[in-house]
């Protein structure tokens, strides 16, 4: 489900942005070009090599930083590993959208991700500690 998110929100914020006049009177691209140019594929394999060792470092030395001595512990770390990758994902959404032409409804579509994020950390704290 947090993928989807992902993923929709930006779709959804390359299909709402209005279209820059810089861009409508830039030439068209050959027939041959690449969809994905070298910059874009140095900027997709540094962010997925950055968020993979974070995630990595957290879930095999988590318990060893944050050492744990009874389940409830170890789902927190769990948790932590989560909420760390979702936390790499908004900002890395944040970091490829940001510019002074983005769309508001993007910019409202963070905030909710952001929300129901803080949201669902709070429930599960709850659900944790049993103040539920």
């Amino acid at each position: 489900m947090w993928v989807n998110l992902f993923q929709d929100t930006g779709s959804l914020a390359l299909s709402t942005d209005r279209p820059q006049p810089r861009g409508l009177r830039r030439q068209p691209e050959p027939r041959n070009a690449a969809l994905i140019s070298i910059t874009m594929w140095k900027i997709v394999i540094g962010l997925s090599v950055y968020q993979i060792v974070v995630t990595y470092i957290l879930y095999f030395v988590g318990p060893k930083i944050f050492p744990s001595q009874t389940d409830a512990d170890l789902q927190q770390l769990s948790t932590l590993v989560f909420n760390a990758y979702v936390w790499m994902q908004i900002f890395t959404i944040l970091k490829c959208v940001v510019s002074p032409n983005t769309c508001l409804s993007l910019k409202y579509l963070c905030l909710l991700t952001l929300a129901s994020q803080l949201s669902a950390i709070r429930q599960h704290s709850q659900h944790i500690r049993g103040d539920v």
